[in-house]
């Protein structure tokens, strides 16, 4: 269960009130989210060939990430991979703040002699098949593809619709008084909603400042 507060005083009155209760501290605990740290999308890296395990082709080009760029010590990871073009792949790699704050504001990190484009990487999780913010796919309690052009209950193969209206403004313009325009897809990234699961990323981000 994720509860939020408004402060930090208000988080930790709440966890030593839940951990220090007589009969809760015995079935459950309270404890601070762990805190986010940057992510960058690096686009367009071959997949090597046989012979080398995944773990090994990471390890070699996070390596080579910090040679070529003098990046001080600091951990690095690879996160997940997404699909690309042909043999390519775009790697979402976590990095401690003190390693951000190196290529921060560049288009591309070195690599050798080479470079790859990045940028930071602040995509909220999404399901793509109710799409709403959250949660994945795979814990989606709807049992079925929802549009992405429409609120309807069908298909986007299915939609007859001439004009877009986003269901997840929507649903939020029914529910708030700041109303957001609705007229895109819940897929644009130009989406209100969207862009301010973005923002709340940012916020909660460690940039070490």
């Amino acid at each position: 269960m994720v509860l939020q507060v408004q402060t930090t005083e208000m988080a930790q009155k709440l966890q030593e009130a839940i951990n220090g209760h007589d009969q809760l501290k015995d079935i459950c605990g309270a404890r601070k989210p762990k805190e986010r740290i940057p992510h960058i999308m690096v686009y367009d890296i071959e997949k090597c060939g046989e012979g080398v395990t995944r773990e090994e082709e990471e390890q070699s080009f996070l390596e080579k990430v910090k040679k070529s760029n003098l990046l001080p010590e600091g951990e690095m990871k690879v996160l997940f991979r997404k699909k690309g073009s042909g043999n390519r792949e775009h790697w979402v790699i976590s990095m401690e703040p003190v390693l951000f704050k190196q290529i921060k504001g560049e288009k591309r990190i070195q690599f050798g002699f080479g470079s790859f484009r990045f940028r930071e990487f602040l995509e909220p999780m999404k399901c793509f098949r109710c799409h709403k913010f959250g949660h994945g796919r795979k814990t989606c309690v709807v049992d079925k593809d929802l549009c992405s052009k429409c609120p309807g209950m069908h298909s986007f193969r299915e939609c007859k619709s001439t004009a877009p209206v986003c269901r997840n403004c929507r649903e939020f313009n029914r529910k708030s008084t700041n109303k957001v325009r609705v007229d895109h897809t819940a897929t644009s990234e130009h989406c209100p909603i969207f862009l301010r699961e973005k923002e709340q990323i940012k916020l909660k981000t460690n940039y070490g400042d």
